[in-house]
């Protein structure tokens, strides 16, 4: 989870999906969703949903402002 709360704190205004905050931490993206939203609970993180061309809808985190 720190690595995870580095990662944020590091790139402040980037939004991550599940996908890339495991591929960034090597960690599966069930892993690194489990530990982001336990951050966004505490209040050091905020989901928000984002619309990718030819995906649809995703949530992203980013850091709590």
């Amino acid at each position: 989870m720190e690595a995870l709360l580095t990662l944020l704190t590091e790139n402040p205004n980037t939004q991550y999906t599940e996908n890339e905050l495991g591929a960034a931490l090597e960690v599966t993206h069930n892993k690194a969703g489990s530990l982001v939203r336990q951050l966004v609970a505490e209040g050091k993180a905020v989901s928000t949903e984002a619309k990718f061309p030819k995906v649809g809808k995703r949530k992203v985190y980013s850091l709590a402002k």
